[in-house]
């Protein structure tokens, strides 16, 4: 019983999560919180400044909980998987990483929720038109579910051409 209540996603895994879900997001809060010791530097003996620094701080702090409180609004610890095998659905994916192969590419993100998806899109006469970083929308079909490096992964077939967000 111990078993099922332990949490399938660790701590490294979750921020990836996190990250790859809200990526502009994510990038904005780094760079305020890499901001923040430059301006207790540059502000420190002006008046007002602790009110500023310190509400900068509350800011980011809410920030942070709101995306940790988005994230585990969705049940990834119930389904970790995406989908029905052999259903299609629509699928709006965060790629991470692009590989190209004799016949296909395939494509390693995730969607909105966090989720780890796998994508196979058969090589057409055209190129890709998107890379690692991009937001693409696509139909596709759910092929199987099976565990990538420990974590469960969603592997789809793409049906229709991709969309670049």
């Amino acid at each position: 019983m111990s078993r099922a209540l332990k949490p399938l996603y660790n701590e490294e895994v979750r921020k990836k999560a996190i990250a790859s879900t809200y990526p502009v997001i994510n990038d904005l809060l780094e760079v305020c919180k890499s901001m923040l010791p430059l301006f207790r530097e540059n502000l420190s003996g002006l008046p007002g400044s602790d009110t500023v620094i310190h509400d900068a701080e509350r800011a980011i702090s809410r920030a942070e909980s709101e995306l940790n409180r988005g994230w585990k609004r969705h049940p990834l610890h119930k389904a970790g998987f995406y989908g029905r095998i052999g259903n299609h659905y629509d699928f709006e994916i965060h790629v991470d990483k692009v590989q190209e192969r004799v016949r296909s590419y395939r494509c390693l993100g995730r969607d909105r929720v966090g989720r780890l998806v796998i994508v196979q899109i058969r090589k057409g006469e055209e190129p890709l038109l998107f890379e690692a970083g991009d937001s693409i929308f696509f139909r596709g079909q759910v092929q199987d579910h099976r565990l990538l490096h420990g974590e469960p992964g969603t592997y789809i077939e793409a049906t229709t051409d991709i969309l670049n967000i």
